[in-house]
């Protein structure tokens, strides 16, 4: 039997260069993973905000034909 453990860890960075910090940091837990469980991994990726919903297609139709009154 197979297992696969895995360990996630959210980190808001500024730039690059403090994903890169980041990176190293862990990179040294790695390496000590590494001296137990040989085929340890670290990856790290970019993690977007989620999209919001798309409105139903008779909201969207509505929103689209709505004309708003100016006051003038």
């Amino acid at each position: 039997m197979k297992l696969r453990a895995q360990f996630v860890i959210d980190i808001t960075v500024a730039d690059f260069v403090e994903a890169a910090a980041h990176q190293k940091h862990l990179a040294v837990f790695l390496q000590k993973l590494k001296q137990q469980y040989g085929n340890a991994t670290l990856t790290m990726r970019e993690r977007r905000q989620p999209k919001l919903a798309s409105r139903p297609k008779l909201v969207r139709q509505a929103a689209a034909n709505t004309v708003l009154a100016v006051a003038e």
